[in-house]
């Protein structure tokens, strides 16, 4: 028969120790398993005493028993960094396997799952879902703190001349120049490009 290890509150189980059951009563037992797992879920998000929705600048836009959604924006927590970044990961419940996969993996950090898994699947429990999660957020974390250094260095050098502003992007524009400054350097550039068009033919 099949049963339900709902001892331990974080966790699903499901056994099969009857060779012989119909294909109707295994359809029946997992649809009891998987409505326990919508539950389980469905508490953790409502009740959200788990430290991956203490996190900040973390954002839950999914969060139940087949799919985990969330982004994070490091200017919430950062100051020096773009407020457009904002990193979206994705993690999917594949029925088959009874496991997790990383099903959309943020630019910055990839490929992700090599530095936050042991291996593609990720086990169905809650606390290592939580573990995954908490070691993407860190690599973002450290990813956006790299960010700040390179673009506080990169400018200082443009200030000393060692570089030219044909090197600067429009982050390095939001981030570090006024908006006179950022239209004299669009005008600088335009110039630049249209002295390299070949001219006109009369």
């Amino acid at each position: 028969m099949f049963y339900i290890d709902s001892d331990d509150d974080e966790f699903c189980y499901l056994y099969d120790t009857t060779p012989k059951s119909t294909p109707k009563k295994k359809r029946s037992f997992q649809s009891t398993a998987q409505d326990y797992r919508k539950q389980l879920f469905d508490d953790i998000r409502l009740n959200q005493n788990n430290i991956i929705f203490n996190l900040q600048g973390l954002n839950f836009m999914k969060f139940t028993h087949l799919k985990i959604k969330f982004s994070f924006q490091p200017n919430l927590i950062y100051e020096g960094i773009s407020k457009k970044y904002i990193f979206y990961t994705s993690m999917k419940y594949l029925k088959k396997y009874g496991k997790w996969i990383l099903s959309r993996e943020p630019m910055p950090a990839k490929p992700l799952y090599r530095k936050v898994t042991h291996s593609v699947f990720i086990r169905d429990d809650i606390e290592d879902l939580s573990q995954v999660i908490c070691r993407i957020y860190q690599e973002l974390k450290k990813w956006s703190e790299n960010d700040i250094k390179t673009r506080h260095l990169k400018f200082q050098n443009y200030k000393a001349g060692l570089i030219s502003y044909v090197e600067l992007d429009s982050t390095d524009e939001e981030l570090f120049f006024s908006e006179s400054e950022i239209q004299t350097l669009h005008k600088k550039r335009v110039s630049v490009l249209r002295r390299m068009l070949p001219p006109k033919v009369i």
